[in-house]
């Protein structure tokens, strides 16, 4: 993300001392890096489509073009012990060696995005969850104090992949017991972030996004479908939104 940042000069809003671009990781509130050249305060920021570049308008009368995550082109051929070393390093608590990765990823040539594709693939949602998922719902009214609890583990551990049914049984509003936990289900879903795990998995459709290749595009329309889990979904489809690819 970019935000911008400035110190206007005291007694006089009209003048600004300094103003500045900061880009920040979500993925842990930290800041990346400041981008300076602006003589006045900024008021337009955008990112390019595909989230090469980055667009900054300013009262000083000038837009100027940023590289976002500066993809450094074809990365040549990469071995498989190279690939999962890069994939174990998507899940670095740095974010400079996280960004790195993606980079390489996406300038890497198709045994890149066919690494990813598995990698993706084997985190998707197996044949018959979706039944799974109803019926620990209805198990969450269960006679069985035990069984109730042992249901909303269960549905815990699916995560974001429960989300949908989870939001249909408190609509639907079924019992008083499915609808509260339901809702405390999905409260937790809504406060918590991502484990690690998923934030790699992240970082990957990112990576596909980025490189935009015919191999990559198809990944994310796999994605995309309904067959993965639904964070999952939402990210590969929005990434194909962005680029203004894939099947409508």
């Amino acid at each position: 993300m970019a935000s911008v940042s400035g110190v206007w000069v005291v007694g006089d809003p009209s003048q600004i001392e300094s103003s500045e671009i900061i880009l920040w990781d979500l993925m842990t509130g930290k800041e990346i890096a400041k981008l300076g050249g602006h003589t006045n305060r900024i008021f337009g920021v955008a990112f390019s489509p595909d989230g090469k570049l980055l667009a900054t308008a300013s009262w000083d009368k000038t837009v100027r073009i940023w590289r976002g995550l500066s993809l450094r082109g074809a990365t040549g051929q990469v071995s498989e012990k190279a690939l999962a070393g890069l994939w174990e390093q998507l899940a670095s608590d740095n974010a400079s060696k996280r960004y790195d990765a993606v980079e390489t990823f996406a300038g890497a040539p198709r045994e890149a995005v066919s690494y990813l594709d598995k990698q993706l693939r084997a985190a998707k949602r197996v044949d018959g969850d979706d039944k799974r998922i109803a019926t620990l719902i209805k198990q969450l009214d269960y006679a069985s104090f035990s069984v109730r609890d042992k249901a909303a583990d269960l549905l815990a551990a699916f995560g974001n992949a429960a989300r949908s049914q989870l939001q249909e049984a408190v609509a639907k509003e079924t019992s008083a017991e499915v609808v509260n936990r339901s809702k405390s289900l999905l409260a937790k879903l809504t406060s918590g972030e991502l484990s690690v795990d998923q934030k790699r998995l992240q970082l990957a459709v990112t990576a596909l996004s980025l490189s935009a290749s015919p191999e990559a595009v198809r990944t994310l329309e796999d994605l995309a479908d309904g067959s993965a889990g639904a964070w999952l979904a939402f990210e590969a489809r929005s990434c194909l939104d962005r680029l203004g690819v894939g099947k409508k």
